[in-house]
């Protein structure tokens, strides 16, 4: 009977749902204008710590250029917290792209990017 018992503690535990992942994102927001101010901003449903690379790649009839920054951040409770921001002048006809990566304490990963051309983008 003990047995019993036992075998079906271990099945009720086994049947008990997973703990869900908690919620976290990187985003990319965007201010358009003559300058692109680009803000990377990580946002999580509880405390959190990571670290995040950005970059920011234009490319235009004046040149282009390349801006890469990194770093550590830590959020005390749940919410949002911009990263970094960088500011890129644009001309109509300029190609941006953006890539932001964060990777969360626990090795999750959570990604944002952009790819336009400046002039013909919507808001966002």
């Amino acid at each position: 009977m003990m047995r019993l018992l036992v075998l079906l503690g271990a099945l009720f535990a086994c049947m008990s749902s997973p703990s869900p992942l908690p919620s976290r994102s990187a985003q990319i927001h965007v201010e358009r204008g003559v300058t692109y101010v680009l803000s990377a901003v990580a946002e999580a449903d509880g405390p959190a710590r990571g670290a995040y690379d950005i970059e920011v790649r234009r490319q235009g009839a004046a040149g282009s250029s390349v801006a890469r920054q990194s770093g550590a951040f830590e959020l005390l409770d749940a919410g949002t917290r911009t990263l970094s921001t960088q500011s890129v002048s644009a001309a109509p006809g300029d190609h941006i792209v953006v890539s932001l990566t964060v990777t969360w304490a626990d090795g999750q990963i959570s990604r944002d990017a952009l790819d336009e051309t400046v002039g013909d983008a919507p808001a966002r």
